[in-house]
C-alpha cells in the first residue's frame, strides 16, 4: 500500500509540474497575443503597377515603428473578389529566406 501511495504521489507531482508548465506557457502566449492586438501599422505606401499575372501593386509599411516591411506584392484573387499579399523570398539551396530589415536597433532585440 505504501508503494502505491508513493507511486501516486510522484505521478501527481509530475502532473502538477506539467500543468504548471502548461499554464505558464499558455499565459505567456496569451500575453503575446494581447500585444499583437495592439500592433500599430504605419507609413503604408501602395504603388499601383500595370497588372501582370494578378500582380496589381507593390506595398510597404512599418510595424510598431520598428520593423520595415517592403517589396510586398499585392495580387488580385483569381475570382476577382479580393486581394492577397505576398512577400518575396531569396532561394538559398533548397530553402527560402525572408529578409526583414529593422528600422532601429530595438527591433532586433529579443524580449
Amino acid at each position: 500500500m505504501v508503494t502505491i501511495y508513493k507511486i501516486l504521489q510522484v505521478s501527481l507531482r509530475k502532473l502538477i509540474d506539467w500543468l504548471m508548465t502548461f499554464w505558464l506557457w499558455a499565459n505567456k502566449h496569451e500575453k503575446a497575443a494581447e500585444e499583437r492586438k495592439n500592433m500599430v501599422v504605419s507609413e503604408v505606401n501602395i504603388t499601383p503597377v500595370k497588372p501582370t499575372d494578378g500582380l496589381v501593386a507593390f506595398a510597404s509599411c512599418v510595424i510598431d515603428g520598428q520593423l520595415y516591411v517592403g517589396s510586398l506584392g499585392v495580387h488580385q484573387l483569381l475570382n476577382g473578389t479580393g486581394y492577397r499579399i505576398t512577400y518575396p523570398t531569396k532561394r538559398i539551396g533548397f530553402s527560402a529566406a525572408q529578409l526583414l530589415p529593422s528600422c532601429n536597433q530595438r527591433g532586433w532585440q529579443d524580449d
